[in-house]
């Protein structure tokens, strides 16, 4: 009863912090503003949507990750002090585009279709309530149709659509505002069943491919209402990063410029490599020589894989820095390995295989 009248005193008379990003998304500024009970709100620019979450401690982390990955999202530790806020950003930019969603984001309580007797992995639960609307259906269905082109790996999304209730009808907290809404809860596949262990692979392709679903909702809702024009679903995503994306590419950068790859892994002794060559016939293999390396391999291994990736908000990013994380790691083994047999296969590793193309003309030359 408190915290609902303190959201209805927050309605009536926003405090000063609620205030000033109101103002700051009406002069075209980003707003991120961290509140108690682990609440954030973040708009990195106007859009015609908000994501939300209620957070509840370490729960439900994968829906936070979603909901924290978008360009416009509110964390809020419950309904109650989520809505005046959802409520005064909501009527801002409903005047501004002429429309506005809301996404409720959560998970199921547990994974149902998971039993200890199943002989094979089952599809998982993917749960979607919207209204009837034409623009929330629109938003609705592009939801439903990219959870299901999601690529089968390990388990396959099972979606199950359904018309949004009364509130009194739902399980959990929900918002009670008069802006076309759709909620998402999708089964925990990425905690293993019994133990409750995480899956790491599984975690970060959920979190990837849910995300990119959200993006999918919004870009049908904003076609279907004209609110806003854009050339892919992919616009609607993040354009202003935090400051852990800059230590992140800093920290990075430190390692895989503290060596000079290329000159390390080219022999010194390339001429008298070639005359030993030539003088077997081209029949035995050169022993090539190296400079010293400047750095210690197994030091720049554990800076390269102590730097935090966890708080990049971000799936995409996320993976390109992987990405780069595991080539500098591949490059450090090279250099580990160079005078070795395994120095080739390290770079089959890194590179590829030799295309059939490359070795076409390889073997033509060699038989010129």
């Amino acid at each position: 009863m408190k915290l609902a009248r303190a959201a209805i005193q927050l309605e009536a008379d926003p405090p000063d912090w609620l205030a000033d990003a109101l103002a700051a998304i009406e002069a075209g500024r980003a707003v991120r503003k961290e509140f108690e009970g682990g609440g954030r709100l973040h708009i990195d620019r106007a859009l015609p949507f908000l994501c939300v979450h209620f957070t509840r401690s370490d729960e439900a982390p994968v829906a936070r990750e979603v909901v924290r990955a978008n360009a416009s999202h509110l964390l809020a530790p419950g309904a109650a002090t989520a809505k005046p806020i959802v409520a005064a950003v909501g009527k801002l930019l409903e005047r501004r585009f002429g429309a506005f969603m809301v996404l409720e984001m959560d998970e199921l309580a547990q994974d149902e279709l998971l039993t200890d007797n199943a002989p094979l992995l089952p599809p998982f639960k993917v749960e979607v309530m919207a209204g009837a609307e034409g623009n929330i259906r629109a938003a609705a269905m592009a939801f439903v149709d990219a959870v299901e082109a999601i690529p089968a790996k390990f388990r396959t999304p099972r979606v199950e659509l359904h018309e949004w209730p009364q509130e009194s009808a739902l399980e959990g907290e929900t918002l009670d505002l008069p802006f076309p809404s759709m909620r998402v809860r999708f089964a925990p596949v990425y905690r293993q069943h019994n133990s409750g262990r995480i899956f790491p692979e599984v975690r970060e392709r959920l979190i990837a491919s849910i995300f990119d679903a959200t993006l999918h909702a919004f870009a049908a809702f904003a076609r279907s209402t004209r609110s806003l024009e854009f050339p892919t679903h992919r616009a609607l995503g993040r354009k202003a990063f935090i400051d852990a994306v800059e230590r992140t590419d800093r920290s990075i950068d430190d390692v895989a410029s503290s060596f000079d790859f290329l000159l390390a892994v080219t022999p010194i002794n390339a001429e008298a490599a070639w005359s030993e060559f030539a003088a077997s016939d081209f029949a035995r293999a050169p022993l090539f020589l190296y400079r010293p390396l400047i750095i210690e391999i197994e030091a720049a291994k554990k800076t390269l894989f102590s730097i935090p990736f966890d708080h990049l908000e971000d799936p995409v990013l996320y993976q390109l820095y992987r990405e780069k994380q595991q080539e500098v790691d591949l490059q450090l083994t090279m250099l580990s390995a160079r005078e070795t047999r395994k120095f080739i296969e390290f770079g089959r590793a890194l590179y590829g295989p030799v295309e059939p193309n490359l070795l076409s003309a390889a073997e033509e030359i060699l038989a010129r």
